[in-house]
């Protein structure tokens, strides 16, 4: 849904309450859905996915924040932050990372790797209907390009979706080098001289403080960052 959630972005700004956006998405119908019961689906959808609620230091403030000083990330962004969210997409990621580019993504694999979780929870119908989602959802965050079939391909990265992958890993709990090993920094696909270069630009832009000296690694996200997404 980044489509829909760019727009709403485009119509408020990081300190908009839940029943603001609720407004502009229901009643203003700023998403242009047919119908009313289609707007408030689509906002169940995106409060779902990606918070919607400034309260939620983990999601929508955060989100806001990188998404605001993003270039070409906010696909990426859009697919951190469902990360966070949805434990299904979260699972799928092995098997899309294990893919080498231009390989082809396949639906019996990927649902080889779910049924263990779902096989007794949901109906085949459910389950293949989930498994096309996913595959979409790592298309429109540029993992995967096609739209019957669907390659293996390198998402587009900057130094915002990598400070929020850091964040989201520093609020897991990673610290020092384990941030940039974390799984929210692998799945922006970097290489070790990209990391490097993101670490620095980060720095610079006073995202976070990044002190290296004798084999140590100390990471630390700024406090203008956090009272920026707390306020």
């Amino acid at each position: 849904m980044i489509r829909d959630f760019t727009t709403l972005c485009n119509h408020s700004d990081s300190s908009a309450t839940l029943s603001f956006l609720r407004n502009l998405i229901v009643n203003e119908n700023i998403l242009q859905k047919p119908s009313t019961s289609t707007r408030s689906n689509s906002f169940h959808f995106l409060t779902q996915v990606y918070g919607l609620s400034a309260n939620t230091q983990l999601n929508y403030r955060a989100l806001r924040h990188y998404w605001e000083n993003s270039e070409k990330g906010r696909p990426i962004l859009a697919l951190l932050c469902a990360l966070s969210r949805d434990k299904a997409l979260r699972r799928s990621s092995a098997y899309i990372l294990s893919l080498q580019p231009g390989e082809r993504a396949e639906k019996d694999d990927l649902s080889a790797c779910l049924d263990p979780h779902y096989e007794l929870v949901y109906s085949e119908k459910v389950r293949r209907s989930m498994i096309q989602n996913l595959l979409s959802s790592w298309t429109q965050s540029g993992h995967l390009s096609g739209k019957v079939k669907k390659i293996r391909t390198k998402p587009s990265t900057d130094p915002a979706s990598f400070a929020y992958a850091c964040y989201l890993s520093y609020l897991a709990g990673n610290r020092g080098k384990m941030i940039f090993h974390s799984p929210w920094v692998q799945i922006l696909d970097c290489s070790d001289h990209e990391i490097s270069q993101y670490i620095r630009k980060v720095n610079q832009m006073g995202w976070m403080e990044i002190k290296m000296a004798g084999g140590m690694t100390e990471v630390n996200i700024t406090e203008n960052v956090l009272t920026e997404m707390k306020a």
